[in-house]
């Protein structure tokens, strides 16, 4: 043996190299490289909405059930704590507070701080997914196309007001995640064939399944479009169906706990809360976005290029995306939803009707920097340099305002003294006290750990589902409460205050 083992180390070193240069480290970099400005976008949008409001609105009733996940050793409570008499049935989707109960036992963090950072971590994570399901939706078109439409996901305010601007996001992400992650293998499975794709695809809907119940029925609207768009073939019924009663299987441990406390009509109230499927039945929605009016969702008009785009789509007989936001423009009312298709519209308008239109002049041979480059390779290259600065400026127009926007739209938490009034509730009032408040009737729930009659989610019933006066029917049912709470929270140039008044009941 040489001394010093060299003959082994060179070996090793060479078998090394020989590795390295047989994969192929370059197309696998590359394949990611148009994720890249999405991912950057994104963390550009976390900064300014985290300067502009360091101190976000906490998600009341998402932190309790987390809290109450916790407290119940990991298992699913039949009821969520501290929200209306007898408290609101345990029946959303709990894998978003199981994250966040273990987050809270492994790290010293609270459980706002831990849903703001989810919120954080998940949108890069969002950014990511859509653009790699704009590659897989576009894969026969540029680059572009896949930049364009992740980009303008990850700046639209109809997606990161819901999203990014307040920590309830934390939920709503992590279905949406699941949710863009299956639309991929959906493609790949309908319109490209792949057999492989279906076992992911259940995976990700089982996800979507635990994750939020409103985003269930817009990845089986999706599913059943592309396969009426790219298959309508017996084995796309059966690989569909499969993906449908894979996911539903890996989650029944889950749902059959659900259905045996609270019956199944819960999930039908869940999904349809909040403006979600069959809220609405109109192309209102779709039109508020195409033609805007409300600020707070639409600051800029580049939207209208989706009318474009749709047309164009459709002089090209290419219909999976006109039907797309038409379906979901009539059975979702969240401007979210149509925002994200509508991406896809503005981007195909984009790179396939006004780039062309604008690019196509030529440069004449006297014109040419170097007479040594051929014309047709100057010409290729004028091109791509005018495409290069409309997209450059495009996007950084729609990344500025998208920032700008996040900076200031946010929705705001309670002033410091409104904590320090609900800890005194919680130290100077026996456990069992119950509350009417008349503001902020979820936090003061949350924080003092006390019965609040009439908070705002009570409507929803089980889990967010029922009708919208069922809260008052709690508060008025002949339970007098222990303390009637007034917290009225006021913040000026040069106060913070919170006023704590108290009556006890009759």
């Amino acid at each position: 043996m040489p001394p010093n083992g060299s003959a082994s180390d060179s070996s090793w070193y060479s078998a090394w190299l020989v590795g390295l240069r047989s994969w192929e480290w370059r197309t696998t970099a590359q394949k990611y490289v148009d994720t890249l400005p999405a991912m950057g976008v994104a963390v550009l949008m976390i900064i300014a909405a985290y300067y502009g409001h360091p101190a976000p609105d906490p998600p009341a009733l998402y932190l309790e059930m987390a809290r109450s996940i916790e407290q119940a050793g990991y298992g699913i409570p039949t009821t969520v704590i501290h929200h209306t008499k007898g408290g609101l049935p345990f029946a959303y989707p709990p894998l978003a507070f199981y994250t966040m109960a273990v987050l809270k036992d492994l790290t010293p963090l609270t459980y706002l701080e831990i849903a703001t950072g989810m919120t954080w971590v998940e949108y890069v994570i969002f950014a990511l997914v859509s653009a790699i399901f704009a590659r897989t939706l576009f894969t026969d078109r540029t680059r572009w196309h896949h930049i364009v439409a992740s980009v303008l996901i990850v700046v639209t305010p109809a997606i990161y007001f819901w999203q990014l601007l307040q920590p309830s996001g934390s939920v709503r992400l992590m279905g949406q995640i699941f949710l863009v992650g299956g639309l991929v293998y959906g493609l790949r499975l309908f319109r490209d064939g792949e057999q492989s794709a279906r076992l992911p695809a259940v995976v990700l809907f089982a996800g979507t399944i635990l994750s939020h119940p409103s985003y269930v029925p817009f990845f089986g609207v999706s599913y059943l479009l592309m396969y009426a768009v790219y298959d309508r073939s017996i084995k796309g019924v059966i690989w569909g169906a499969t993906v449908a009663i894979g996911g539903i299987v890996v989650t029944a441990p889950w749902w059959g706990l659900i259905v045996s406390r609270h019956g199944v009509e819960v999930f039908f109230y869940a999904a349809g809360t909040h403006g979600g499927v069959g809220a609405r039945t109109s192309v209102r929605p779709l039109l508020a976005v195409l033609l805007p009016t409300d600020g707070r969702y639409t600051p800029l008009r580049i939207w209208s290029l989706a009318i474009i785009g749709g047309l164009y789509c459709l002089l090209q007989r290419r219909w999976f995306l006109p039907l797309w936001i038409l379906i979901t423009s009539i059975l979702f009312q969240p401007v979210r939803f149509i925002a994200f298709v509508e991406a896809f519209l503005v981007t195909v308008a984009v790179c396939e009707v006004v780039l062309p239109t604008l690019r196509e002049h030529d440069l004449s041979l006297d014109d040419r920097p170097f007479d040594h480059i051929p014309l047709s390779r100057w010409r290729e290259f004028d091109r791509q340099l005018v495409s290069s600065v409309i997209i450059g400026v495009l996007l950084l127009g729609t990344v500025a305002m998208g920032m700008g926007f996040a900076h200031t739209n946010q929705r705001t938490g309670p002033p410091p003294a409104f904590y320090d009034a609900t800890e005194w509730l919680h130290e100077e009032t026996a456990s069992d006290t119950t509350i009417v408040s008349y503001a902020r009737t979820g936090h003061v729930a949350f924080y003092s750990q006390r019965t609040v009659l009439n908070t705002p989610w009570g409507p929803n019933g089980k889990a967010m589902a029922h009708s919208n006066d069922t809260s008052n029917k709690t508060a008025n049912s002949g339970h007098v409460p222990d303390l009637r709470v007034s917290l009225n929270s006021s913040l000026t140039s040069d106060t913070n205050r919170t006023t704590l008044s108290l009556g006890r009941g009759s």
